[in-house]
């Protein structure tokens, strides 16, 4: 059996990481995290062209996601809630 353990926040919301990885959320790979009023902030180490799929755990579906790379922030689409 495998699992990945992840704090909840004060918020209730957790970061799990990377699932395709063996290691979810590495120091090499995860540079900072917050969790703030207005959502979780991530910043990711690693070459630009590597692709990344984070895993939040959040209580609530969550309404926005913004992806800022080089300067320019640009919304994606959230899988499973019909959301951005």
């Amino acid at each position: 059996m495998y699992l990945v353990l992840a704090p909840l926040s004060a918020r209730g919301r957790a970061l799990i990481g990377d699932t395709g990885k063996y290691v979810t959320a590495s120091a090499e790979r995860i540079k900072s995290w917050s969790d703030g009023p207005d959502g979780m902030e991530v910043e990711l180490n690693g070459p630009a062209e590597s692709a990344t799929v984070l895993t939040v755990y959040s209580g609530g579906a969550p309404t926005a996601v913004t992806v800022q790379s080089g300067g320019a922030a640009a919304e994606k689409n959230i899988m499973g809630t019909g959301g951005k």
